[in-house]
C-alpha cells in the first residue's frame, strides 16, 4: 500500500484496546480519533443487532456451512443491506421526502404531501404514518431492478425484492412504534430511536433522520444533543423557507 500510494498512505497495526476499546473503535472512526479500523460484526451489534448473524452464533453454523450460505445462500447479499439500509434510510428521508416542494406539479405535490408532509402536520394521525400502498411498492420494484441489472439473474432479483420489503415492513412497524406513546421500548437502543424520532418531529426536522437506525445520522453529523439545536420553526411545515415563513 505503501508503494502503491507513493508513501502518501502508511498503516500502523496496534493490538487491541491499545488506542481505544475494541467496542468504541466504530464510533472513534466517525469521530476521527482512528483513520480506519478491522473490526467484527459482532462488536457492532449494540448499533445494528442483525449483524449479529455474521459474528459467533451458539449453536449455529460451522465454517464451511456459514461459508456456503454467506456466498452462495443469499447471505452476502443480506449483510450488504443491513449494513446499507441505514443510508439508504437517511438520504431517502432527507432527500426524497423533505424535498422542497416549490417547483412541482399539482399531482406531485398533492402525492408528496400524502407520502409524508401531511405526516409531519399531524404526526399523531396513524393513517398519515403510513405511505401509500404505491409508494411502499416502489421500494421492491425498485430493488429488483437494481438487482436484475448487476445480476442479470432474475432469481437474486426477486430474493432482492423481497429482503426490500421486508425492511419496509420492519421500517413502518418501528416509525409506527415511535408515535404511540402507550408504547414504551425496554432496550436502550429502541428508547434512544424513539426519542431522537420525537426530537425530528418536534424540534427540529433538519436533524434526527434515522427511523430503524441512527447510524447513518451518527456518521453525517445529524445526530447532535437536542439543547445544542434550536426549535425549527418549519418542524411541522417542512417544504416552508424559514426566511419566509410566518407564524
Amino acid at each position: 500500500i505503501k508503494t502503491i500510494s507513493d508513501n502518501k498512505i502508511q498503516l500502523r497495526f496496534h493490538e487491541p484496546n491499545a488506542l481505544v476499546p475494541v467496542l468504541e473503535m466504530w464510533d472513534a472512526v466517525k469521530q476521527g480519533s482512528l483513520d480506519a479500523a478491522f473490526t467484527t460484526p459482532g462488536y457492532h451489534a449494540g448499533k445494528i443487532p442483525a449483524v449479529s448473524f455474521f459474528s459467533a452464533v451458539p449453536f449455529g453454523p460451522g465454517v464451511l456451512e456459514f461459508t456456503a450460505w454467506l456466498r452462495y445462500g443469499g447471505g452476502q447479499e443480506l449483510k450488504d443491506r443491513i449494513y446499507g439500509d441505514p443510508f439508504y434510510e437517511w438520504i431517502l428521508h432527507k432527500y426524497v421526502l423533505h424535498a422542497k416542494g416549490d417547483k412541482e406539479t399539482e399531482w406531485k405535490m398533492k402525492y408528496m404531501d400524502r407520502l409524508h408532509r401531511d405526516h409531519h402536520k399531524e404526526p399523531k394521525v396513524i393513517e398519515l404514518l403510513f405511505a401509500p400502498l404505491s409508494g411502499g411498492l416502489f421500494i421492491p420494484f425498485s430493488f429488483f431492478i437494481i438487482f436484475f441489472m448487476f445480476s442479470q439473474d432474475t432469481v437474486i432479483s426477486v430474493y432482492g425484492a423481497a429482503l426490500s420489503l421486508t425492511y419496509y415492513l420492519y421500517y413502518e412497524w418501528i416509525h409506527l412504534a415511535h408515535h404511540i406513546d402507550e408504547y414504551k421500548p425496554i432496550t436502550k437502543r429502541g428508547k434512544e430511536l424513539k426519542k431522537a424520532h420525537q426530537w425530528h418531529h418536534y424540534k427540529n426536522e433538519n436533524y434526527w433522520w434515522g427511523v430503524t437506525s441512527s447510524l447513518g445520522d451518527r456518521l453525517f453529523g445529524t445526530y447532535p444533543s437536542p439543547s445544542e439545536i434550536k426549535k425549527s420553526i418549519t418542524v411541522k411545515d417542512i417544504t416552508a423557507l424559514p426566511e419566509n415563513y410566518k407564524e
